[in-house]
């Protein structure tokens, strides 16, 4: 696509139509000043009175835009289309955006676009409403989930970028997004390869101790359920074994647990049913230096121990603190690349391919949507 395809494109998102003047004539505006151009067509023929066509001889963007605008009238695909890196409108689902402009904001400037079909404008961004870009904001969620205080990232932003935020700001972003993303992987089947680690561990939720429920394949290290609870019963166990079956399609053949008597319990409840008549074998009081133990799950919660002994507390209760909490585990499973899976991510390694790019938080949002929460 030649320049003047791109201006006549930018012509129309102005708003800049033209003026019909009897037959087969119209006005358009003039782009370098207050004057008009006329716009003529003769059967096959077409002129203009702008210099550019006067002394080229060549269509100018003036002629180009007439020709634009009668067949978006008529309804028709345009001749050319403007590549704006598949940015569709919001609004009425065009594909004929052009890049107009930027938004000022506290941090760096994103990009804003403007529809020719209804003539909305719009900021391609799949962290809308914020004052930051799509890259700052995943890339404060990265420093969190590694470890990093929301003072710590206030102050690193403000050292090296210049970007001026509050550290309250910082922590409703990490929630925000981390409750659409855990809401869009949440969603994603995943296969298991039939043997599946389930554990609990106690977290301080507000000085509160609570249950933190996960069960893992064993070969993918994928966490297929995971629920926060006030207590620990035998009835959570239940539940956690129903959303693993119901994330992977099909019921285990073997179950690793610890020594705890509730998973004994859950097991029998969740698979000894009409539903599945043969019973799902159960280890259970595993020794450590046993072949088949429960170590693969324990580091994995050794790992979440890690992050929020460095909290001391979640701040939150209920919802937010469980927010955060799957918001991790859609880190584990699709973010944080793991030693023992050569460096591919768990989600990797069960063969879905959500984020393979450089910048995986930004995929996975991408994956999700540009929605609110």
């Amino acid at each position: 696509m030649n320049p003047r395809e791109i201006r006549a494109y930018a012509i129309l998102a102005k708003g800049d139509v033209p003026q019909p003047v009897g037959m087969d004539n119209w006005l358009l505006k003039s782009q370098n000043g207050g004057g008009k151009y006329r716009v003529s067509r003769c059967g096959s023929a077409w002129s203009c009175e702008c210099p550019d066509h006067t002394y080229r001889k060549v269509p100018c963007k003036h002629m180009l835009t007439v020709m634009l605008w009668l067949r978006m009238k008529e309804g028709k695909k345009a001749s050319f289309a403007l590549p704006t890196e598949g940015q569709n409108c919001p609004s009425c689902g065009s594909e004929a955006t052009v890049k107009r402009g930027v938004r000022c904001t506290r941090g760096d400037p994103k990009q804003r676009y403007g529809c020719i079909s209804c003539g909305r404008r719009f900021v391609s961004d799949v962290c809308p409403n914020t004052k930051a870009t799509e890259r700052t904001v995943t890339a404060v969620m990265d420093l969190w989930y590694k470890g990093m205080s929301v003072r710590a990232i206030q102050q690193h932003l403000r050292q090296f970028h210049g970007f001026r935020v509050h550290y309250a700001t910082i922590y409703r972003w990490i929630r925000r997004f981390s409750k659409r993303m855990a809401e869009h992987t949440d969603r994603i089947h995943a296969e298991s390869c039939g043997v599946i680690h389930a554990d609990e561990t106690m977290i301080n939720v507000k000085g509160k101790q609570r249950y933190f429920w996960n069960a893992m394949d064993r070969d993918s290290r994928f966490i297929l359920a995971s629920n926060l609870t006030d207590d620990r019963d035998g009835s959570y166990a239940i539940k956690l074994f129903a959303e693993a079956e119901e994330r992977a399609g099909a019921k285990p053949k073997l179950v690793i647990t610890d020594g705890y008597g509730g998973y004994q319990y859950g097991v029998r409840k969740a698979y000894r049913s009409l539903k599945h008549p043969v019973a799902v074998e159960h280890l259970r009081e595993i020794g450590f230096m046993n072949r088949l133990n429960n170590n693969r799950i324990e580091r994995y919660m050794g790992t979440i121990k890690g992050r929020t002994k460095t909290l001391r507390a979640l701040k939150q209760k209920g919802a937010y603190s469980n927010d955060l909490l799957k918001g991790w585990v859609a880190y584990y499973n699709f973010i944080r690349p793991h030693m023992a899976l050569h460096g591919h991510t768990p989600a990797e390694a069960a063969g879905i391919g959500v984020a393979r790019g450089e910048n995986r938080w930004l995929e996975v949002l991408k994956s999700a949507g540009a929605g609110g929460a």
